[in-house]
């Protein structure tokens, strides 16, 4: 079921980046481990945003390389070893390939400074030894009543964005640089919410989803859809 943050609307492109993980593909409590935070949300090690994978499920053999798709023109890599990835984001990305928050912004929606702009990390692909384009990989989690998806934005500056659209509850407070978000689904209130805290019992996992199959695409929050699916 993949959602993992349908095309922000207000969230403008996809992003973020996930903690080193060497034993688990399972969500791990914060931690600090050479003045970086680690979890399975992001980490910033040395000043470089780094997504780092591991215990991938899914048929995972034919993947050779993985993409990171920011706003389509700029597509870091790693190579797919060990059922896992450890893929670098850039540092700075120009302003000319930034976006306004509050152009996407919806009545009743708060953000701290008008002046922020930002991007998205799209989506996480795999590809075969051929370059061929076989499938994505998301970091998530599923039960009957919810489900939660990771994603990752960048910001040139501090910003919080709070409030309420008829999509969902917003709840971000960014550092500048790179940022992780979680799209969280309650089933039971139907309600949406974009949060940069990881919601308490959520345990987060990576799992290939192979083109071969079909997918289930549940609608997000108004912020979440208009980019994620171009």
């Amino acid at each position: 079921m993949k959602r993992f943050f349908y095309n922000v609307g207000l969230l403008v492109a996809v992003g973020f980046a996930v903690a080193v993980c060497a034993s688990c593909g399972k969500d791990d409590d914060a931690s600090k481990n050479g003045g970086s935070t680690l979890n399975m949300g992001g980490a910033s090690v040395g000043g470089v945003f780094t997504i780092a994978a591991s215990n991938v499920s899914g048929n995972t053999q034919a993947i050779h390389t993985v993409k990171a798709d920011i706003e389509d023109w700029l597509q870091p890599q790693a190579v797919f070893v060990n059922n896992g990835f450890s893929l670098q984001l850039p540092t700075a990305i120009d302003s000319k390939d930034l976006y306004l928050c509050a152009n996407d912004a919806q009545e009743g929606v708060a953000i701290s400074d008008r002046n922020a702009q930002w991007t998205w990390l799209n989506r996480i692909y795999a590809y075969n030894q051929n370059d061929s384009k076989i499938g994505d990989i998301d970091l998530y989690w599923e039960n009957e009543n919810s489900d939660c998806y990771v994603s990752w934005v960048y910001v040139d500056r501090n910003v919080s964005i709070t409030g309420n659209d008829e999509g969902g509850i917003y709840n971000l407070n960014l550092k500048k640089g790179w940022n992780v978000v979680y799209d969280f689904e309650d089933y039971t209130n139907d309600v949406n919410t974009i949060t940069s805290t990881k919601p308490s019992g959520v345990n987060l996992q990576w799992e290939f989803d192979s083109y071969t199959k079909s997918m289930i695409v549940k609608s997000g929050a108004t912020l979440v859809k208009k980019h994620r699916n171009k």
